[in-house]
């Protein structure tokens, strides 16, 4: 089975599977298949009504240490009170444990044949991981990029430039600093000439 999640769509004449990380449509026909990415599939859905189906969600959180005494461990296949098997010492269990990292039980194809161990599995989970991550951190580099450049824009045209300002502000005030000095002038010369008139 596949580590992903699907909905299942009823239009009120197909099914429609979809799933849902890829938005890739897996199947669609007029009634539901009886087994989907080993999933049993039963029952009916009314026109208009979608199920999601998550098988792994909380597979995580089921996990937990049963045994904390290494002896009690079955590593044998044969139990040692008896008088089959190879005795205790075979560790036929340990070996068939063992071999679960190069078995492929994951991953089942269309005829129902695992197609992935646990670790390629693993391996595949977690490059498919990085490389959503990776792409998320590309698109908000890209979106800040166009976030800055608008803001750019906008300020060429709305914005307002602080050492322009400041520049004009000191331009204005020398300018009302002249203006002024030349009306004292004005003033001083007028009065000259009213002392002179009189």
């Amino acid at each position: 089975m596949q580590p992903a999640s699907f909905e299942i769509r009823y239009d009120g004449s197909n099914y429609t599977i979809t799933r849902l990380h890829d938005g890739q449509s897996l199947y669609t026909g007029a009634t539901l298949p009886a087994t989907f990415q080993g999933l049993t599939l039963t029952g009916t859905l009314n026109a208009g009504e979608r199920v999601v189906v998550r098988p792994f969600p909380a597979q995580g959180g089921t996990l937990a240490v049963a045994l904390t005494d290494p002896r009690a461990v079955a590593a044998a296949q044969a139990d040692p009170t008896s008088a089959t098997g190879s005795g205790p010492a075979d560790n036929v269990n340990m070996l068939a444990l063992s071999s679960l990292q190069t078995t492929k039980t994951l991953y089942a194809d269309a005829s129902g044949i695992p197609t992935a161990t646990f670790q390629t599995a693993w391996a595949s989970a977690v490059a498919e991981l990085g490389t959503l991550a990776r792409s998320v951190k590309t698109e908000a580099t890209a979106s800040k990029a166009l976030v800055d450049q608008v803001q750019a824009t906008r300020d060429s045209y709305a914005g307002v430039n602080l050492d322009e300002e400041a520049a004009n502000l000191i331009q204005f005030q020398q300018a009302y600093q002249a203006a002024s000095k030349t009306m004292q002038i004005a003033q001083k010369l007028f009065d000259e000439v009213l002392a002179i008139a009189q």
